[in-house]
């Protein structure tokens, strides 16, 4: 998956430009049990810091304070554990990337629409994914600002292609004319193509946002069924998540001139943000293999 071989890619950058070793590890699926088996390893290993894609916005929680609470800084990225006593969250901002496609599907897509009102659907991973409600939060900021577009589905995908498919099918089947269906996740541009195909609907006759940059997503892109996809940088997530941990660790994120215990302030920033970008079809053979 280009999310974390990129991810993979910016630490090894970083911990080659710093001159740190950096392990790897973590279960193939999402599993809570797993992580916090490999978190209290890492933590068994006295490990200078941690890097941690949580599984689960709650469930690491113990995991991450018993690193924390010997010695080690926690690291989230990709996802986050607010509640835990992690030092930062390296991530794209999810509610302004939200906000961003929004735009782009106003200024670039919904303003070459004419007749009556736009109708839109979301394909989502799951209701209550706190990522996937920011996405989806952004893009309706946007949109309800303008009266001539409405949303008239969200459905779940649920990361899932079979599920998914099924689930775009359902909202075609109950909305026929819709114009403009948006992916909030790296599995939905796949799906909605799936199902606009599968409904016997022509390329271009519903517009598709997606979201992330595998190479099916991508390839859709090229051949013209996707209009955009918004693209993270995973590379650069990996690569400040490692600096961060190294620069708080040798103190450089703290100027010697200001006491900040006493001052009980901590200037570790509390987020930190990676960005997001919108590939169309004029850019995506960049992000192709050459092969």
């Amino acid at each position: 998956v280009p999310y974390w071989i990129d991810a993979r890619e910016g630490m090894e950058a970083a911990a080659k430009w710093l001159d740190v070793e950096v392990r790897f590890g973590g279960p193939l699926g999402i599993s809570v049990p797993e992580q916090t088996a490999n978190m209290d390893t890492f933590v068994a290993q006295r490990v200078d810091g941690i890097i941690l894609c949580p599984a689960d916005p709650h469930g690491l929680d113990p995991a991450i304070n018993r690193a924390v609470e010997a010695g080690i800084p926690v690291v989230t990225f990709g996802g986050d554990a607010p509640n835990s006593k992690r030092l930062t969250y390296v991530d794209t901002a999810q509610h302004e990337a939200g906000k961003i496609g929004g735009q782009f599907l106003v200024d670039n897509v919904i303003s070459e629409m004419t007749g009556g009102k736009i109708k839109v659907g979301f394909s989502i991973g799951f209701a209550g994914a706190s990522d996937q409600e920011l996405r989806l939060g952004g893009y309706k900021d946007v949109i309800k600002e303008d009266s001539n577009i409405e949303v008239v589905s969200v459905v779940e995908d649920k990361f899932d292609y079979s599920l998914g498919l099924e689930a775009v099918k359902s909202m075609l089947v109950a909305h026929p004319d819709i114009d403009v269906i948006v992916g909030t996740n790296a599995t939905s541009g796949t799906v909605i193509v799936g199902a606009l195909r599968e409904a016997g609907y022509k390329k271009g006759e519903v517009k598709v946002i997606a979201f992330d940059r595998n190479i099916d997503v991508l390839n859709l892109v090229k051949e013209g069924w996707i209009t955009a996809t918004l693209v993270q940088n995973t590379y650069l997530q990996g690569f400040m998540s490692l600096l961060t941990l190294y620069l708080y660790n040798h103190g450089y994120l703290n100027s010697e001139k200001i006491d900040w215990a006493k001052a009980d302030l901590d200037p570790t920033p509390e987020y930190i943000d990676t960005g997001v970008m919108i590939v169309t079809r004029g850019e995506v053979d960049a992000l192709l293999p050459s092969d």
